[in-house]
């Protein structure tokens, strides 16, 4: 501990760093990010370091964030506090200018398919994981969901009830069986 607060440890092995002070945001306000969403990023830096390095653009002497905007807000942050950050783990992504750059970021924040509740469910199997850390745009407040429906269920004499979900986003719907949604939500049957 430094200052009364935890160290921010380095994660990844990689051979480039840059400092905080000399990385430049390029996405500006495309995402909107509250002081819970830093607190997050925060409480998972502080469990698992910094464990993934950050896409960079190199203009001249700038170093523009094309991945890490959410990491350097919390960052940010951590240093008004007094906490020392570490130079970064950087790579290098190559770009012919800033709309070839630009178009890169959407790139990455782009999701090419979709997670579900089976697939989380098969994914999980057998991790311990606080969801309510975790943010899936496909299942919105999971948890609440999952213990919501665990508590209102009844069986109605069957073993094992079915429930249908329905994504609020695409209007999506998933068949999930009571065990099911208790083994997602971490509960034993």
């Amino acid at each position: 501990m430094e200052n009364g607060h935890q160290e921010i440890r380095i994660t990844c092995e990689i051979s480039t760093t840059l400092t905080l002070g000399r990385m430049t945001e390029l996405q500006g306000e495309l995402k909107a990010r509250t002081s819970e969403d830093y607190d997050k990023i925060m409480r998972s830096i502080y469990k698992y370091g910094i464990a993934f390095p950050f896409f960079v653009w190199k203009k001249g002497r700038l170093n523009y964030i094309l991945d890490g905007h959410g990491r350097t807000g919390a960052l940010i942050r951590e240093r008004e506090r007094g906490v020392k950050i570490p130079a970064l783990p950087v790579v290098y992504v190559q770009a012919a200018d800033e709309q070839t750059a630009k178009n890169l970021l959407l790139r990455l924040n782009s999701r090419y398919g979709e997670i579900t509740i089976e697939g989380i469910r098969d994914f999980l199997e057998g991790v311990d994981i606080d969801l309510d850390e975790i943010n899936i745009p496909e299942i919105p407040d999971l948890t609440e969901r999952l213990d919501a429906l665990l508590e209102d269920a009844t069986d109605g004499g069957h073993n094992n009830p079915e429930f249908i979900l329905f994504c609020p986003e695409c209007g999506e719907q998933y068949h999930v069986t009571d065990d099911e949604l208790r083994e997602v939500a971490g509960y034993e049957s």
